[in-house]
């Protein structure tokens, strides 16, 4: 975890929040985006933008005040589905990133990653991803 210390969070009081990206593993045995991770990214978002709106105002373009926050899972390794193309299919162990940037500058307010997300087993489903970026949603949305 990395937080700028000479940045008060509290002069902040918009944000644009971003589309989650999924990055695989480049050992992962599939690597293609199946119809769940969109819909994962969607609601993982939609969470973020919940949480943080309590606090801030979520807005679509940047100004004075507005921080930009950059969502990401990484190093997913996903397992071809069992059933055919369009069957969920479980997860490796998945990393969490994120990025809080000054909108107006560009300097980045504070960084991220979770190696092990909470609740996680050696195969995870998307909904547990899910849960724990909903968790760690709240307690970003509780520094403002």
């Amino acid at each position: 975890m990395y937080r700028a210390l000479d940045i008060d969070l509290t002069e902040y009081n918009r944000v644009v929040v971003s589309p989650v990206e999924i990055w695989y593993d480049p050992n992962s045995a599939y690597k293609g985006i199946r119809p769940e991770e969109l819909e994962i990214t969607a609601a993982a978002r939609e969470r973020m933008v919940q949480r943080l709106a309590v606090k801030l105002d979520v807005v679509d373009r940047a100004g004075p005040g507005t921080l930009v926050l950059h969502l990401a899972l990484t190093n997913v390794y996903a397992k071809r589905p069992k059933r055919g193309a369009l069957a969920s299919a479980p997860i490796g162990p998945a990393q969490m990133e994120a990025r809080l940037l000054d909108a107006n500058t560009g300097a980045t307010v504070a960084e991220i990653l979770v190696t092990q997300l909470e609740g996680a087993a050696a195969e995870t489903t998307w909904e547990q991803v899910l849960e724990a970026r909903d968790g760690y949603a709240q307690r970003l949305a509780s520094n403002f």
